[in-house]
Parts: C-alpha cells; structure tokens; sequence
C-alpha cells in the first residue's frame, strides 16, 4: 500500500486527540499518572497498514499533539520514550512470535510503556515511588491492552480498517 500523508496525519490527530481526552478519566484512577492507553489503539493499527518509520512519526505526532492540547511540555519527557518504547515491544512481539494474536502485542505494548514511564519517572524525579506503583500500573496495563487487542482484532477481522484505508488485503 503507497502511504498517503494525509492519512499518517489523520492517525496522528486521532491518537493525539485519544490520549488527550484520556487526561480527562486519569483522576478516575487511583493510581498517580495512570492513563487507560486507548490512544494506542491507532499506534497498534498504524503498524499493520503503514511502515515503521511512518508509525513512528505518529507516535512523536501524538506526544507533541497531547502536550500542545494538555498544555504541558513536560508530558513530552513521559510520553514520547514510553510509546516509542512500546512501539519497539511491539514491533518485536509481531516479529519475534509471529503467530501471536493483536491482543498478545497489545499487552507487550502496554507492558512496555508502562514500565519505561515508570523508569522515565525516576530518572527526572530521582525517586523510586512510583516503583511501587509499578505491579498496580502493570495489571491495569494487561487489563486495558487486552482490551485494546480484541477491539483491534475485531477491526482486523471484519476489515473495517481496510475499507477506511482503501486497503484491499484480508487479514
């Protein structure tokens, strides 16, 4: 499939907007910082119809769309490492294991970002607290990445993506 710039833009503007509506449910949470990761819904799709480096651009896009709609730059430190540590989970969770289902690298994914956050976390504040957090963070992680697995899978599966994309391949 030739990638089209308007469409590697639109994933980004959905993504970027997902996680910043995301802001919105994190004080439902009781666990400092944490976000569902509905906007990696899009990064997971973005790597079965666009390239590596395209689906790389979207994550930074979303990083820097989030921090320009929450109004904090310091959420750039956070959520950039963290998603393009989450896309290289994945994108070895699809190479490395080939028969995994979405929901599989989803969870990699989410296990992936939520760990590197946590490290990101401690390396500017210099402090271990939110190690704590890491085992809660990790469930609710597996929990919402599985989630966002089957709603890619079923996505997949009845091709709705690629009927959006243009796309003619069945997967």
């Amino acid at each position: 499939m030739k990638t089209n710039i308007t469409k590697i833009a639109l994933f980004a503007l959905i993504a970027g907007m997902i996680s910043f509506l995301e802001n919105f449910f994190t004080p439902l949470i009781p666990i400092p910082g944490m976000k569902l990761g509905f906007s990696n819904i899009v990064l997971l799709v973005g790597l079965i119809y666009f390239s590596k480096k395209e689906v790389f651009f979207i994550a930074l896009m979303k990083s820097i769309l989030q921090a320009l709609m929450g109004g904090s730059f310091t959420s750039i430190m956070y959520s950039l490492p963290s998603g393009i540590f989450a896309l290289i989970g994945m994108i070895l969770a699809m190479k490395l294991m080939p028969r995994v289902s979405y929901i599989g690298v989803s969870v990699v994914g989410a296990f992936f970002f939520n760990f590197s956050q946590v490290t990101v976390s401690y390396l500017v504040l210099n402090s271990f607290i939110y190690f704590h957090y890491l085992p809660w963070i990790e469930i609710v992680g597996t929990f919402t990445g599985t989630l966002n697995g089957f709603i890619v899978n079923e996505l997949v599966k009845k091709n709705t993506l690629g009927v959006i994309l243009n796309d003619k391949k069945q997967y």
